[in-house]
């Protein structure tokens, strides 16, 4: 049992002080005391894994427990009590017990040991014990340890053909194969990862310049940058959601999260963008505009401390907050966009794992014309039908642009106020259900009704959302989400009538 300075540690100083070390008996599961004065742990050294203390400063070893059973991982939750796990048939028990030295204690019988002894020389002609594996000091391993570069280390790994989509604007917006080929590059821990996609989409309407395709997604510890010509997703073939757009992009992320304090979680990022040759918005799909030459910066800041109980499925209390800014420089006029998101949710009483959340967003964008590019755009629930993004996007921090019940970027607004009142009712557990290659473990149904007011006009829609998690081949789970929301406008303005319904079916990969 050795022991490091953390100060040593961080200026890749490998010293060490052994506190003990036994030949035949391991030590395990050590942690520190209230005091910081001495180490609790178990060991195999009277034969079943009793609890030892080991005083910091002069190494001496004291017995703690005299189980015949075995006691495992203890910790120090008052000065005088200990918490352990103790073995039992069925499984590990947490026990409480007081902490006080024992003198005497004696080390149990193996029966094995004891055939062994008795037959030690017709044993030994049948087998002769070797040691087979080199006994390796620890200063050699310090001694060798060189600085990884993940540039130097970087190497290709693999390449495979794949098939995604691009969409045909001039074929009524329908989404066209790509056939295309996938390169990889990165170094073994993965710090370094370099993805080269090149395609032909033979079959498209589209010119001949927009018919080639070329998309590179680099990530370097925390900085990522994408540049495409053409830019195509798989998930374009499968769903209304359309991420593919003409023309050519490039763009550079920074971004960093804590998740030390968990259930504390905070994340932030910037990223500066430049966009060409496009026919839509790069965030909305459905405005067609003619963007020769457009430039963005943008950055967020995410905060959230959130919990669930046993038994729920997502979180079920907490809060989150985040603001996302983005700024656009489109034929030497600026656009800066500032958006606010704060969510609580709270369990309630009597009833288990059922919660109530409240989302609200506000946003409001500075730019000083009635451009494409001075609004923020509303509307659908926003998922395919085979996706990779989360579900309840709704209730997130993420996606606040979904409306469900109107059409994909169908409300439009300059300034905007949006609330979502959320409730996730227990979910049901699945016992039993199914087959080997196929079985559900629960499902759970959301309601929830919302309010948008978009530059002066109000919607209000309202609907469910069930989503059921699914494991496919023993391994891979899935969620499966069926949802239906109605939305109503209350002016003469708005863009789907007085109400309008929209049903959703989306299943989740991974």
């Amino acid at each position: 049992l050795i022991l490091f300075k953390i100060n040593d540690l961080n200026q890749a100083k490998f010293k060490y002080t052994v506190l003990q070390s036994f030949p035949d008996a391991n030590l395990g599961g050590f942690t520190f005391s209230l005091d910081d004065s001495y180490l609790i742990g178990s060991s195999y050294y009277t034969g079943v894994s009793n609890l030892w203390k080991i005083d910091i400063a002069t190494g001496d070893m004291q017995l703690l427990s005299n189980s015949e059973l075995g006691l495992f991982t203890p910790v120090e939750i008052c000065p005088d009590t200990l918490l352990a796990l103790q073995f039992e048939r069925d499984g590990m028990r947490p026990v409480l017990l007081k902490e006080q030295i024992l003198d005497d204690a004696n080390a149990i019988s193996f029966m094995g040991q004891e055939v062994y002894d008795k037959n030690e020389a017709r044993l030994s002609e049948l087998s002769q014990v070797k040691r087979t594996l080199p006994t390796i000091d620890f200063g050699e391993v310090t001694d060798s340890i060189t600085k990884y570069s993940p540039m130097k280390e970087m190497k290709f790994a693999g390449a495979f053909p794949d098939l995604t989509g691009f969409v045909d604007r001039e074929a009524c917006n329908n989404v066209t194969p790509v056939l295309g080929y996938m390169f990889r590059f990165q170094d073994p821990v993965g710090f370094n990862r370099l993805n080269i996609h090149v395609g032909i989409s033979p079959w498209s309407h589209n010119n001949w310049e927009n018919r080639f395709h070329l998309d590179v997604d680099w990530t370097y510890r925390r900085l990522h940058f994408t540049a495409s010509w053409n830019h195509t997703d798989f998930y374009d073939l499968i769903g209304p959601m359309q991420t593919s757009r003409k023309g050519y992009s490039f763009s550079l992320g920074y971004s960093r999260s804590n998740t030390l304090k968990a259930p504390l979680k905070i994340n932030w990022g910037v990223a500066i963008a430049a966009y060409g040759l496009m026919d839509a918005l790069p965030l909305a799909q459905e405005i067609h505009v003619d963007i020769r030459s457009m430039q963005g910066l943008s950055a967020y800041y995410h905060i959230s401390k959130t919990r669930k109980s046993l038994g729920g499925v997502r979180p079920e209390q907490g809060w989150e907050f985040g603001t996302d800014d983005n700024v656009y420089l489109v034929a030497g006029h600026f656009y800066p966009t500032l958006t606010v998101t704060a969510n609580g949710g709270v369990l309630l009483p009597f009833v288990r794992n059922t919660s109530i959340w409240l989302k609200n967003t506000f946003g409001h964008n500075f730019g000083g014309n009635d451009e494409a590019f001075s609004f923020e755009y509303f509307g659908g629930f926003r998922r395919n039908y085979i996706d990779c993004s989360t579900p309840y996007r709704m209730s997130g921090l993420y996606d606040y642009n979904a409306m469900p019940g109107a059409q994909l970027d169908q409300i439009s607004a300059r300034t905007y106020l949006r609330s979502h009142l959320q409730l996730d009712i227990i979910p049901l557990r699945f016992n039993n259900v199914g087959a080997l290659c196929i079985y559900p473990t629960w499902a759970q149904l959301s309601p929830f009704v919302g309010y948008l007011n978009a530059s002066g006009n109000n919607y209000l829609n309202y609907g469910a959302e069930l989503n059921i998690e699914v494991v496919l081949f023993n391994y891979m789970k899935t969620t499966w989400s069926i949802g239906f929301a109605r939305i109503h406008g209350f002016n003469d303005l708005s863009p789907f009538g007085k109400a309008r319904n929209e049903w959703m079916f989306s299943v989740k990969l991974l």
